[in-house]
């Protein structure tokens, strides 16, 4: 599972600091919903 995060943590775009904690809290938020969609 950590190495499924690492993955997504690295196909962020480092280069626009200010896009990344929204690029990230969208990855997270997709993630969050698709984890518990699986425990349902």
């Amino acid at each position: 599972m950590q190495r499924y995060i690492n993955s997504l943590e690295a196909a962020i775009p480092k280069n626009n600091d200010k896009y990344d904690d929204i690029f990230y809290m969208v990855i997270f938020a997709i993630n969050k919903y698709l984890l518990l969609s699986l425990y349902v």
